[in-house]
Parts: structure tokens; C-alpha cells; sequence
């Protein structure tokens, strides 16, 4: 009996840390989107484009990582309470419990972030002729990945030269691709109609420097 209670408490308490992980990922998430959009909505002459379903899949994935969390701390306490005596297993798994969610507070903040960033699009300014786009977190060496810098960037920006743009590839499916001096880059969407929505907006700028090939 004690023990159905003892796990009845463990999961009552993993609930509970899992709603205070994930009610600040929306309110982080919410405050990087209103800082975009009060940014951008100063700025005269530019264009947004959007994506919802980018919306459902970034969280889809936020939300698959605290159920990982959750499932790593089930994990650690049923591996505690096998090889420790029941007073010092729950000891250490209420200590492990608070060490997990505390750690992870800012992995959730910056992927609270790429929610916001993901969802607000790509932003092409005619003031300097510019595409903002979310950050690359694609092309990082071994030593970033060791030092989080991925992590960092999650809820940044790149800022690209449409001018510097000398060819564009459009991949099967809801993809394409700009290259450039910078090297290059993909940009994705949940669906065709936002593909070729940007890509549109994009050749217009872009003129013949967008690049006639767009692959298949």
C-alpha cells in the first residue's frame, strides 16, 4: 500500500512539474512574439510571411521534450527505489526532480523562443533590402554544438542581403533553398502555399538575381 501511495505521489508531483515547465514555455513564448511584432509593426514597407503550421509543429516538438523529461525522471526514480532503501530513494529522486526542471528552464525559454520566432515567419524589409528569417541552427560545427551555441540562437534572427542572393532552388515539396555569398540556406513551410507565397515575394525582389533554376 505504501508503495501504490508513494507513486501515486510521484506522479501527482511529475504533473505538477511538467505544468510549471510548460506554463512558462507559453508565456516566454508569447512574450519573444509580441516583442516581433511590436518591432516590425513600427517598420513601414515591409512584408510577413507566416506560417500556422509551423505554429503546431514547433510546439508538437516543446511538447515531446518535456514528456521526455518526464519520462527520464519516472526512469531515474524506479532505478532509485530498486537499489536504494525506500527513505533515501525518496530523498534523492525529489533532489533529482528539482535539479531536472530547474536545468531545464532556459533549454525551455530558448525553445520557447524558436516557437515565436518560427511562427512570426520570414519578414522581407524594401527600407534596406533585407529577409529576416529564423536563425541557422543547421550549420554548426562539433565545438558549438559542445558549447549549446545552438541553443543560443534558438530565438534569434538572420538578417540576408536579398541582393546577395545569386540563385534560389525549389526542392520537391515544401521546401527551397537561396544561396549566396553567406552560403545556403533552407527555408521551410508546412505547406506549398506558404513555399511559393515567400518565393514569390522573394523573386520579386530578388529580379534575375533570384536564380531561373528552381530545381523540381
Amino acid at each position: 500500500m505504501a508503495k501504490k501511495k508513494d507513486d501515486g505521489s510521484l506522479g501527482f508531483l511529475l504533473v505538477i512539474v511538467a505544468f510549471l515547465i510548460f506554463l512558462p514555455f507559453l508565456i516566454f513564448s508569447f512574450l519573444r512574439y509580441r516583442k516581433l511584432k511590436r518591432i516590425y509593426n513600427a517598420i513601414p514597407n515591409i512584408q510577413r510571411v507566416f506560417d500556422t503550421g509551423k505554429l503546431y509543429s514547433s510546439v508538437f516538438f516543446a511538447v515531446l521534450m518535456v514528456v521526455g523529461a518526464i519520462v527520464l525522471m519516472i526512469g531515474l526514480d524506479s532505478a532509485l527505489h530498486k537499489n536504494l532503501n525506500p527513505s533515501d530513494a525518496a530523498i534523492l529522486s525529489k533532489s533529482l526532480l528539482i535539479t531536472i526542471a530547474v536545468l531545464m528552464i532556459w533549454p525551455m525559454k530558448k525553445m520557447a523562443e524558436r516557437v515565436a520566432v518560427e511562427y512570426f515567419g520570414i519578414i522581407f524589409n524594401d527600407n534596406d533590402n533585407t529577409m529576416i528569417l529564423p536563425a541557422d541552427i543547421s550549420n554548426i560545427s562539433f565545438g558549438d554544438l559542445i558549447r549549446l551555441k545552438f541553443l543560443r540562437r534558438l530565438g534569434e534572427q538572420d538578417r540576408i542581403a536579398i541582393g546577395s542572393i545569386n540563385n534560389i532552388t525549389r526542392e520537391k515539396g515544401v521546401n527551397f533553398y537561396i544561396h549566396g555569398g553567406f552560403g545556403s540556406r533552407r527555408i521551410n513551410f508546412s505547406n506549398k502555399q506558404k513555399r511559393d507565397e515567400c518565393l514569390s515575394a522573394l523573386q520579386a525582389r530578388a529580379g534575375n538575381r533570384g536564380g531561373r533554376d528552381y530545381g523540381y
